[in-house]
């Protein structure tokens, strides 16, 4: 638990930190007097709104658990003097923590992340639905995008969005950032997986010029000679080069078969066949179910589903919250294990 423990210092340390104050109040006025509900503890007073009876949560609240209880209407005028970026830079001081120095629950030397979008129920109040669409009579939904560690279960990069955004557009967007974070931690060597709903060549191209992998399952009419091998149904493994305009790369095909009788098609840029074999590759695509179990997670665990905020910045503080406290919790539940 020596590092999960050394986290929840530094994230402490951090939180009670005036440079943290300073940088993420959303003006210089507020949290200038000392008073009962100081930044750190509405800080807390959101953390613990979503994990309770962890000791997780004693360990960084501490003392904060202990105060004098307040009201509704104060903690909700306060709770938004905080920037969401607060919660954003504990979870992303979270993963520089984690990945320094760290060889740990690579696969065959790489970081593999899975991107996968999902959904958020929302209350229909406030300017929600101003932000996330009013698409429905009884309730908004927001559109949530994240890329997880499949050999950790850590969220290393999420999104909130509006409902009608595309999932492969987000990924898209986020990819560069991404690349570039764990390249800075010391992570250069990555492969990312996604299933049938996000491959396109603009997304392709984008890997091939970040310099990182990729792994996508495709639709049997991706291309001419995938839908007659598959009409045939034949099994195959062989390379393409794909170039229309600016596009221009060169991939590797894995045609198999589910249980099902369903094909399963691969297409990666990973086209060394001694290093990565067709099985391999077919094993590390059903990885890609660990973001699925990380959003049941984050939405049954830590009831990231469950908000009564009136507007948006509530509800992206605890989105937010929510990836930070699951990304702090995956550590420890992955140290147990080791």
């Amino acid at each position: 638990m020596i590092k999960s423990l050394l986290l929840q210092s530094n994230l402490l340390s951090k939180i009670h930190s005036q440079s943290f104050l300073a940088l993420h109040r959303v003006d210089k006025f507020s949290f200038t007097r000392k008073r009962s509900l100081s930044f750190a503890t509405i800080i807390s007073l959101i953390l613990q709104k979503i994990t309770r009876s962890l000791q997780i949560e004693a360990n960084l609240l501490g003392d904060f658990l202990k105060r004098e209880p307040v009201t509704k209407q104060a903690l909700s005028k306060a709770r938004y003097k905080i920037g969401i970026s607060a919660f954003q830079d504990l979870h992303e001081s979270t993963l520089d923590l984690y990945y320094k120095d760290n060889q740990e629950r690579l696969w065959k030397g790489y970081r593999v992340f899975g991107g996968d979008g999902s959904t958020l129920s929302l209350p229909r109040r406030g300017d929600i639905p101003l932000f996330f669409g009013d698409h429905f009579k009884r309730t908004c939904l927001g559109r949530i995008m994240q890329y997880t560690e499949l050999t950790s279960d850590l969220t290393v990069a999420a999104s909130l969005m509006p409902y009608k955004t595309s999932e492969e557009s987000e990924a898209k967007e986020m990819l560069p950032r991404l690349v570039e974070k764990m390249n800075l931690r010391g992570q250069t060597k990555q492969i990312y997986v996604y299933d049938r709903g996000f491959p396109s060549h603009a997304l392709a191209q984008r890997h091939v010029n970040l310099g990182v992998n990729f792994l996508f399952r495709v639709q049997r009419t991706y291309s001419k000679q995938i839908q007659d091998i598959v009409r045939k149904k034949e099994e195959s493994s062989f390379d393409i080069n794909v170039k229309r305009g600016p596009i221009d790369y060169h991939v590797r095909v894995i045609i198999k078969y589910l249980e099902s009788g369903q094909p399963l098609v691969l297409m990666t840029n990973l086209t060394d066949r001694d290093m990565f074999t067709d099985e391999e590759l077919v094993d590390l695509y059903r990885m890609r179910w660990r973001c699925e179990e990380s959003y049941k997670f984050q939405k049954t665990v830590l009831q990231m589903d469950n908000t009564y905020c009136r507007c948006y910045h509530g509800v992206a503080q605890e989105f937010w919250a929510t990836v930070f406290l699951a990304s702090l919790m995956t550590v420890s539940f992955n140290e147990e294990d080791d």
